[in-house]
């Protein structure tokens, strides 16, 4: 804890600042969670990859990711829905702190099974109390934070449109680390 002497300087250092303006909840930062899962091969609990929740996407653009490299066909396949999903991952009604968590566990568990191609259903928002999307920006911006992950994109209206997120994951085949 700081003492007396340390806040009469921060307040002597602080004289004349003003106070910014807008969403204080910016600034106010979390420590990330650490999540454990077992090595494939061993069985001996590794940390995961840990994912940031300091920022926030709301355009449209922000719905689209696609590492550099991944061919334009792959993604235009992606975005029609032509990869079949091998695994769904449904966040209705849970909290911010578990969908974070249950999004991290599903992509690793994911890409070392192997699988291609997943979805996320994250709603669009409407059951929330800000009645605005609350999860869907902040799956974005996990996703994009995870290397496992290649490309995303909304689901087509057939899989559930708006509400719900095409995952292309890497392949876990030469991978050698975990």
């Amino acid at each position: 804890m700081p003492d007396e002497d340390d806040k009469a300087l921060f307040r002597k250092a602080m004289q004349g600042v003003k106070p910014l303006k807008g969403d204080a909840s910016l600034f106010n930062r979390r420590s990330p969670i650490r999540h454990n899962l077992e090595n494939k091969n061993t069985g001996i609990p590794v940390d995961l990859p840990l994912v940031s929740d300091n920022y926030y996407v709301d355009d449209e653009s922000a719905m689209f990711f696609r590492r550099a490299g991944i061919q334009h066909k792959i993604f235009a396949r992606l975005k029609k829905g032509d990869m079949r999903p091998q695994a769904v991952l449904d966040l209705h009604g849970v909290t911010l702190n578990t969908a974070r968590n249950q999004v991290v566990e599903f992509i690793i568990k994911s890409y070392r099974q192997s699988l291609k191609s997943i979805i996320i259903i994250h709603g669009q928002g409407f059951g929330s109390r800000q009645k605005r999307a609350v999860l869907k920006p902040k799956v974005y911006v996990w996703l994009r934070q995870l290397k496992e992950v290649l490309a995303f994109c909304p689901v087509q209206a057939r899989d559930g449109g708006a509400g719900a997120t095409y995952i292309l994951l890497k392949s876990s085949r030469n991978d050698e680390q975990v």
